[in-house]
């Protein structure tokens, strides 16, 4: 049966949130920011996102204990406010509690057509020439290679939208016959934006992307078959996560492999070793000064690093076992295009910091539904086993 495109009226306030902050996320990231000053409008936009989503929650009761919620609610505001990494947490938070009982595909397809609508404005206003003086392109470091910005203020994100969109455009149509078509044109846009920004991380995953699914088109495999495949699919993050910090802490011992790895991924390895030296660990995190432009340029583009060094071990640990809860279900339900696309974020989580960024992975937002989705299986496991009954709250009596 196809699924209405229709928003229900008890979902409204959330996808004005979801709208809202894909907007002013996309507008920082472009141009447009050279040319109008939206950063007045950031803390706005903030406002109304966390405003809707209370609403949201308020009017649907999509939280059980209120007075709880809102307790909390207000520690966090209060802390979020003096800092900017702690806000998006809490918005993020936010978004995850509101969208745990909503349709995902629903939420995917709106977030598609926000974030296409302003990759295709602002490319197209870019090739006629409005981004002019003020773009962002450059020369990769030591060499003549020219990378440019297609409108964007830095060369990686035109690339990084794409690959989003591919990621949510294979989800979303999993059920649906003939789309190879549709997955050639993502592939040549995906070359396109390599030859013009030169950006390999995101190109290199696009290929792989676009190769699992369309072995999985002609093949359907059922990768989730096997007892070892189902471990290691759902080992996946914490897998990806132990890879990394081995090899980023192994810089220093000039393994060769390493070092040729460091280069051709643009010396993100050294990067993210130099910022374990320079912050450590903290149990709840440490304020990293990110600086993005002249000879002392430094940042850490892994999520896994990133995460562990802005936020501590704690917040990691969860993020790692939401997104863990998140593959379980995906391959307790044999979802094979599930599995890929969630297996990308961490692949992608590896080199790239987009793992919580709700613009570059609004598969975030189906975290929550995962955790909700084992909660509900853990309490009709324990009826099934006592007899007891579950009342209209959800609560075993």
């Amino acid at each position: 049966m196809k699924k209405s495109l229709l928003i229900r009226k008890e979902d409204l306030f959330f996808y004005i949130a979801l709208i809202v902050y894909l907007s002013m996320a996309m507008i920082l990231d472009t141009a447009w920011f050279g040319i109008i000053n939206f950063r007045p409008f950031e803390m706005i936009c903030f406002f109304i996102s966390v405003g809707s989503l209370i609403l949201d929650n308020l009017f649907s009761r999509r939280f059980d204990n209120m007075p709880l919620y809102f307790g909390l609610l207000v520690v966090f505001l209060v802390v979020a406010v003096q800092a900017e990494n702690i806000r998006y947490l809490v918005l993020m938070i936010l978004f995850i509690i509101s969208g745990r009982n909503m349709d995902l595909d629903k939420i995917l397809k709106v977030s598609y057509f926000v974030i296409m609508f302003f990759v295709a404005f602002t490319v197209v206003f870019f090739y006629l020439g409005v981004f002019n003086g003020i773009e962002h392109s450059f020369y990769r470091q030591g060499s003549d290679i020219f990378r440019s910005s297609l409108g964007f203020s830095y060369t990686a994100y035109a690339p990084h939208y794409l690959l989003t969109l591919f990621m949510i455009y294979v989800y979303i149509t999993r059920n649906k016959k003939h789309v190879l078509l549709q997955y050639c044109i993502f592939f040549l846009v995906g070359i396109w934006f390599y030859i013009e920004t030169n950006t390999r991380t995101a190109f290199y995953v696009l290929i792989l992307l676009f190769a699992l699914a369309l072995i999985n088109r002609i093949f359907k495999i059922d990768v989730a078959k096997y007892k070892i495949s189902r471990f290691m699919l759902k080992s996946t993050f914490f897998i990806c996560s132990i890879v990394t910090f081995i090899v980023v802490l192994n810089y220093p011992n000039n393994i060769s492999w390493i070092s040729d790895l460091n280069r051709l991924l643009n010396y993100r390895i050294a990067y993210a070793y130099d910022g374990i030296m320079r912050y450590g660990i903290s149990v709840f995190g440490n304020p990293v000064e990110f600086i993005l432009s002249g000879s002392q340029y430094f940042y850490i583009d892994s999520s896994y690093v990133q995460l562990f060094l802005l936020y501590g071990p704690i917040v990691f640990l969860i993020i790692l076992i939401l997104y863990t809860l998140l593959m379980c279900r995906n391959v307790d339900e044999h979802n094979t295009f599930g599995i890929i696309v969630v297996g990308i974020i961490a692949i992608r989580g590896i080199t790239d910091p987009q793992i919580i960024n709700l613009a570059y992975s609004p598969f975030i937002l189906s975290l929550g539904s995962s955790m909700a989705f084992y909660a509900r299986k853990r309490k009709m496991n324990i009826v099934s086993k006592t007899g007891k009954r579950i009342n209209s709250l959800g609560v075993i009596k």
